[in-house]
């Protein structure tokens, strides 16, 4: 329902995401996993409906990570 009350999706920033690496540091307690789930599903419907996207900084990870994208650490 959020995404069909909007023109476009702007996913801010915030905490890295967790790197890709076997050897990566663990995410600290503070990451906000539920955060991530959520914004995966918008992004997920966004792309659906072909919205223009824009992540700033962490954001920008989870974009690239959605569209097959790896990070190192």
């Amino acid at each position: 329902t959020y995404l069909e009350q909007i023109d476009a999706l702007v996913l801010g920033g915030g905490a890295d995401l967790i790197a890709d690496a076997p050897d990566a540091t663990p995410a600290p307690a503070a990451h906000d996993l539920a955060r991530d789930r959520f914004e995966r599903a918008l992004l997920a419907g966004a792309r659906e409906r072909r919205m223009p996207l824009l992540g700033i900084c962490r954001s920008a990870q989870l974009i690239h990570r959605a569209l097959g994208g790896s990070l190192l650490p």
